[in-house]
């Protein structure tokens, strides 16, 4: 019976995101048409909102905001906009196309739009627009990216500018595949080690260390030492892809609560299971494929849940 009703729900969202994709109309867009692509963008964040409101987070919930803004980059933005088009915007237009091409980093993660970014910012800086903002947000892109390399080279670049900001490098694992990222101890590098979800039963945790309802769990589960003891042995931490690595709060994290210690990631795409990454959100996987998702952490209600999740490891006390 329950696998009847997770193929519903799968169903159910199957449905809910092929109707989106309809209501969002790429070929809309029009040849150096800022307006157009802020439609375009609009109808994927409204359709992500109905999407979420339709369905109860004890449900499996998805985002596909990164696939559809993807589509944006590539049917809308790279084939309407070349470097003549982009000189023939007034600065309005020039800023409204350069936060959309942010987004689409934001939710996308996609390395390849970075030129587009920097081919916006240099139309910018000929002009003798004030960069300043751009600059920060490029090297917050970097890191959101994990291209060390390059933020290293646009920190030496404006040394004044970026004084503030730190680059982490990492150290690269030549593996294929999952990488979790952790900091050795008494050091500021990032390291990759390969990672393969078990074969047997596993829990995944999708964590933050400035979510309310992420804070809210860990305070839960650091007062029950049996529940420490079952995450430390079924479970793995991983933080969402983010622009902060957050270096010294994940260390004094990781240092205060070694039975869950948290790790990065270096590419959500490497996480194809994973189908949201809001915080905090719990996936059940078996033999490799998820096969429940609890998601968020008010107590009132997720303790049974998280009991009846934790159940499948003694299917005698289901």
């Amino acid at each position: 019976m329950k696998n009847i009703l997770y193929f519903f729900w799968y169903f159910l969202l199957f449905f809910c995101s092929s109707i989106a994709a309809k209501n969002i109309h790429y070929e809309h867009c029009q040849k150096g048409d800022v307006q157009s692509l802020r439609e375009v963008a609009e109808a994927i964040n409204r359709n992500f909102s109905a999407q979420i409101a339709k369905l109860d987070h004890n449900e499996l919930t998805s985002d596909d905001r990164g696939k559809h803004y993807n589509l944006l980059f590539e049917k809308c933005i790279v084939n309407n906009f070349s470097l003549n088009d982009l000189k023939k915007l007034h600065v309005e237009q020039l800023q409204q196309i350069f936060s959309l091409i942010d987004s689409v980093i934001f939710y996308a993660k996609n390395p390849a739009v970075i030129p587009m970014y920097t081919k916006v910012l240099n139309e910018k800086k000929t002009r003798g627009e004030d960069i300043d903002h751009a600059i920060i947000n490029l090297f917050r892109n970097y890191t959101l990216l994990r291209l060390d390399k390059e933020a290293l080279a646009l920190k030496s670049a404006y040394p004044t500018l970026l004084k503030e900001k730190s680059v982490t490098t990492i150290k690269r694992s030549k593996s294929p595949g999952k990488k979790l990222l952790y900091f050795p101890e008494n050091q500021d590098i990032l390291i990759e080690k390969a990672f393969q979800l078990p074969q047997g039963k596993h829990i995944v945790v999708i964590n933050s260390l400035k979510c309310n309802g992420s804070k809210n769990f860990i305070q839960w589960v650091s007062a029950k030492p049996e529940m420490l003891a079952f995450f430390k042995n079924h479970s793995t931490w991983i933080m969402h892809q983010s622009r902060n690595l957050d270096v010294q709060a994940l260390k004094d994290f990781n240092k205060t609560h070694p039975e869950i210690y948290s790790y990065h990631i270096n590419s959500e795409s490497d996480w194809p299971e994973i189908p949201f990454w809001g915080t905090p959100t719990f996936y059940l996987f078996d033999k490799g494929k998820m096969i429940k998702q609890l998601i968020g952490w008010p107590p009132e209600g997720k303790e049974q849940q998280l009991q009846e999740l934790i159940a499948y490891f003694n299917p005698h006390q289901k």
